[in-house]
């Protein structure tokens, strides 16, 4: 498919804060609760639950797991405190899908590993998808989307993107869908193709944030975009090769 390249960036002169810290949480074993109810894995309450119900995570999560009905994933704390949601560095840590409408706040998204010829080692998003105040970190795939991979309509929240990593395209984020962030930032990620940050194939929407320190082995260091982009008071520096092929 032919993409029309077309930006509007608007320089900011401070990135926005972000509520997010690296600090990693505790390693108390994972329970989640849907009210009176415990498991002991956040697929097992996926499955047990109900379309509008709100699960409530504590502790550090290993394994992947894929959600498939409306639900909200909460963590127990803020801050440092935050629940672990790991892939263990074997497997992807979590999938919706297109049939889901899904909110995730206050959790650690870390060390997942999509299987191989497959994306988003942290997230691969194919619903839709609201995360406030998430840290998506230390993830790999050897696809597109390193720590993200969003084919469906994705909003990311005083959230943080680092630290993620592909041979192939978009080490932080690989957006196929509709993306929308407030106050989120990209950092440290790395694709061995374009877009260290963010390659950008859908549509994208950056309203405040920072994006630094991502690396891309051909170009966009910081963010490669095909399609529209508007960047509103976000600032995209010291980014390598370049920041913003756009």
């Amino acid at each position: 498919m032919r993409w029309t390249l077309r930006a509007l960036a608007v320089a900011g002169t401070a990135a926005a804060a972000v509520a997010v810290v690296t600090a990693p949480a505790s390693a108390a074993a994972c329970q989640v609760t849907n009210g009176s109810a415990a498991f002991g894995s956040v697929q097992a309450a996926v499955d047990a639950a109900s379309a509008g119900d709100r699960l409530v995570i504590s502790g550090t999560c290993t394994g992947g797991t894929v959600v498939t009905k409306d639900l909200t994933l909460a963590g127990s704390a803020t801050g440092p405190n935050r629940p672990v949601l790991s892939g263990g560095n074997t497997v992807r840590v979590l999938g919706i899908e297109p049939q889901a409408t899904v909110t995730l706040t206050d959790v650690i998204i870390r060390n997942g590993n999509a299987a191989a010829g497959s994306g988003g080692g942290g997230i691969q998003n194919s619903g839709s998808l609201k995360a406030v105040r998430v840290l998506v970190t230390g993830n790999r795939t050897t696809g597109a989307g390193g720590g993200i991979l969003n084919l469906g309509d994705l909003v990311l929240t005083r959230s943080l993107v680092s630290s993620n990593r592909t041979p192939s395209d978009g080490g932080g984020i690989f957006n196929a869908g509709s993306l929308v962030t407030w106050s989120t930032d990209l950092k440290g990620n790395t694709a061995g193709g374009v877009g260290g940050g963010m390659f950008a194939e859908g549509i994208a929407t950056m309203h405040g944030g920072l994006v630094t320190g991502n690396t891309a082995g051909d170009t966009g260091g910081g963010i490669l975009t095909v399609n529209v982009l508007t960047l509103d008071n976000t600032r995209v520096v010291g980014n390598t090769p370049d920041d913003c092929v756009c």
